[in-house]
C-alpha cells in the first residue's frame, strides 16, 4: 500500500505518503492489541461495541484468540492506510497519526 500510494503522488511527497502508511501500521497495530480487538468482540448480537478494557492488551488470551486478533489487525491497518490516500499532499505526519488513532478508536474498532 505504501509503495502504491507513493507512486500516485508528486515526487516530493513520496516519502511522506510512505510514512503515513507505515505510521498507520505501527500505531493501529498497537491500538488494536491494547483495546481494539476487545471493542470488536461482542457478547450478543444486539451489542454495538465490546468492552475495550475487558482483556486489556490481550493479557489472558489463548493461541486461538491471538490468531484471530492478528487476522483482524490486518484489516484494521489496511483500512486506516486506505484513508491516507484521501489526504495525499494535504496533511502533516503528526496530524495524520492523531487523526488515524482517533478515527480507528471511534469509528473502526466499534464497527468491526
Amino acid at each position: 500500500m505504501a509503495f502504491f500510494y507513493g507512486g500516485l503522488v508528486k515526487a516530493k511527497s513520496v516519502v511522506s505518503m510512505m510514512m503515513m502508511s507505515f505510521g498507520a501500521l505501527g500505531l493501529i497495530s498497537v491500538l488494536w492489541i491494547l483495546f481494539g480487538f476487545n471493542m470488536s468482540s461482542v457478547n450478543s448480537a444486539g451489542d454495538f461495541s465490546g468492552n475495550p478494557f475487558a482483556d486489556f492488551a490481550l493479557n489472558s488470551a489463548d493461541n486461538e484468540t491471538l490468531v484471530g486478533a492478528l487476522f483482524g489487525a490486518t484489516f484494521a491497518i489496511i483500512s486506516v492506510a486506505l484513508v491516507s490516500g484521501a489526504i495525499a499532499d494535504r496533511a502533516k505526519f503528526g496530524a495524520w497519526l492523531l487523526f488515524a488513532g482517533v478515527w480507528a478508536s471511534v469509528v473502526y474498532f466499534p464497527v468491526a
